[in-house]
């Protein structure tokens, strides 16, 4: 982490009973704190967030500007600082054409049922500042609470030509799609795996069959009804939704999510969740009965065996999936908590979870994957799972190659 460390005076005057009065308060330097990002990019805890949140703070105190009231704000967002949404008010009546404080106030708007105040929020931090991107993801939910289908593509379509998804996520998200059954739905849960994919699916083309359903978004009172309007197996009325509103505390997702599931087997959909898709009291059970297979989890009654879903989707792990964004200098030298990171964790932890599944029903993709996951993952996974994802694959001892890597590592005795 990088800072700039600028020595400075403060000089305070007191007006007391008409006199002046002068002090002078010396500071030896002040470190100007790390830029707050999207947790898209960069995701640390909340403790990391409070203390991002007071430094930005002190600093503004020191060096007011716009800038600095910005990074306290996103700070104070994340670290859900309860005077936050009065503190943001003030920023803005300060600084009313600063495009990061009219993006935060937009977003507040978030699943309102009139999100007229928020559009114009974001629409005018894209005015201010084009290149800045964080209000076009938003914008996409906005023009999709209108059905204003057109201009969601333009939001997504700005997306790509700004470059504000990696390929790393990129290619999770085609991926992904590219071992789904036809006439997929597939349950995802935040923007790195959500994005993307309607992305692929509108924009490019790819998988059109397959509908995504936003874990976050069904907390949203017009997102429910949107999606089945869509075309997803209604698992709801408008009645049976407002009573769900009045009786349980939020979030209501996962209960929407149970009832989805259970909708798209009586009309025979296949369902997916998501590798990213969170684990929760009520979705655990769900997820424990279905089948992972690559980068996400079928939980509904499959039409093949076993093995032939084991078999097909090794197939297509080795012969159709991705690396450009794996393969790049980026993510080598990423920190920790960057996005990427944890999204290539992803596709160590889904063939950690396959291990025991290749080896009853495909153990003819057993090297084949070892060697993928040599090429592409092993070297930038967490540290801390490390030595875990590598132990996995030496439960494969029979196969010479792979039994020597393992002693080579010092894995055997």
């Amino acid at each position: 982490m990088l800072s700039l460390k600028i020595p400075i005076i403060v000089v305070c005057v007191v007006v007391l009973a008409g006199s002046v009065s002068g002090c002078t308060k010396t500071v030896e330097e002040i470190s100007r704190p790390e830029k707050v990002q999207s947790l898209r990019i960069i995701s640390y805890d909340r403790e990391t967030y409070v203390d991002l949140a007071r430094r930005w703070k002190e600093y503004y105190d020191v060096f007011p500007s716009e800038d600095a009231y910005g990074n306290w704000m996103s700070a104070a967002r994340y670290a859900k600082d309860p005077d936050y949404r009065e503190l943001l008010d003030k920023g803005l009546s300060r600084y009313p054409a600063n495009p990061v404080l009219l993006f935060l106030s937009g977003i507040l708007c978030h699943g309102a049922v009139d999100n007229t105040e928020g559009m114009q929020y974001l629409e005018r931090a894209v005015a201010m500042d084009p290149s800045y991107i964080d209000p076009w993801f938003a914008l996409v939910i906005h023009y999709m609470q209108r059905d204003d289908m057109e201009e969601m593509d333009v939001a997504l379509r700005h997306l790509i030509e700004r470059n504000a998804i990696s390929d790393v996520v990129m290619d999770f998200s085609f991926n992904m799609l590219a071992g789904l059954h036809d006439n997929a739905i597939l349950i995802t849960n935040g923007d790195n795996d959500t994005y993307p994919g309607w992305i692929l699916t509108r924009l490019m083309n790819y998988r059109p069959d397959v509908q995504i359903v936003n874990r976050s978004l069904l907390n949203a009172e017009w997102y429910p009804l949107k999606v089945i309007r869509e075309g997803v197996p209604r698992f709801i009325t408008s009645d049976e939704l407002n009573e769900l509103r009045a009786d349980t505390e939020p979030p209501f997702s996962d209960t929407l999510i149970v009832r989805l599931v259970k909708a798209a087997e009586r009309e025979k959909r296949p369902v997916y969740f998501a590798a990213t898709l969170g684990s929760s009291q009520a979705l655990d059970p769900i997820r424990r009965s279905g089948i992972i297979l690559g980068l996400a989890t079928l939980v509904s009654e499959s039409t093949l065996s076993l093995s032939d879903e084991i078999n097909q989707i090794a197939k297509i792990w080795i012969d159709e999936y991705r690396t450009v964004g794996l393969d790049g200098w980026g993510i080598k030298y990423a920190t920790e908590g960057h996005s990427d990171k944890w999204m290539a964790y992803n596709y160590a932890a889904s063939l950690s979870q396959m291990i025991e599944s290749l080896e009853v029903h495909a153990p003819k993709y057993r090297l084949d994957l070892f060697h993928w996951y040599c090429d592409h993952i092993a070297d930038i996974t967490p540290q801390q799972h490390y030595d875990f994802m590598n132990l996995m694959w030496c439960r494969f001892s029979d196969i010479p190659e792979i039994d020597s890597w393992c002693r080579k590592k010092g894995y055997f005795e």
